[in-house]
């Protein structure tokens, strides 16, 4: 798929997303499949040890099998909180390695370049963030897009 295509299928997929009701229960955040990966479980806590990140969040993990999982997380964030997450995240890849990040006003990519590698993308949508990561070698943006894609076409995010 080229640049544009990818850019194009991204901003559908953005466009589409709804969060689902603060009242709605965790399953409702986070859609059964993403591509080939299944939920495996949802909670309210995100850790990732190797940066030293662990926040609140509404938080699912999913698996393919043979090892390959990936997980994501939704904040409920002001611009203000976006950016100490960024930060956060930020400072727990420079701390454990070499990476490279892409920071914009609205989003923060990252590869962390030493084993075993990292891969994540933060992206701030209305009032809220969306990050998913895995160490699979997995795109980040096309995980993202999957990830939003399926969100939007689950029963619970349509408004």
């Amino acid at each position: 798929m080229n640049v544009a295509a990818t850019q194009a299928r991204f901003d559908s997929a953005v466009a589409s997303w709804a969060p689902p009701s603060d009242t709605e229960s965790l399953e409702a955040w986070f859609p059964e499949n993403v591509g080939a990966y299944r939920r495996t479980g949802v909670d309210e806590k995100v850790s990732i040890p190797r940066l030293n990140f662990e926040e609140k969040a509404r938080h699912a993990t999913y698996s393919a099998g043979e090892g390959k999982s990936f997980e994501a997380a939704i904040f409920p964030t002001t611009e203000d909180e976006f950016e100490t997450i960024r930060r956060q995240i930020d400072g727990g890849l420079r701390d454990s390695g070499r990476y490279l990040p892409i920071t914009l006003t609205d989003q923060y990519h990252f590869q962390q370049l030493s084993e075993p590698a990292l891969s994540g993308y933060l992206y701030k949508i209305g009032e809220y963030t969306i990050f998913v990561w895995n160490a699979d070698g997995l795109g980040w943006l096309e995980l993202m897009i999957e990830f939003l894609e399926a969100a939007s076409a689950s029963p619970s995010s349509v408004p």
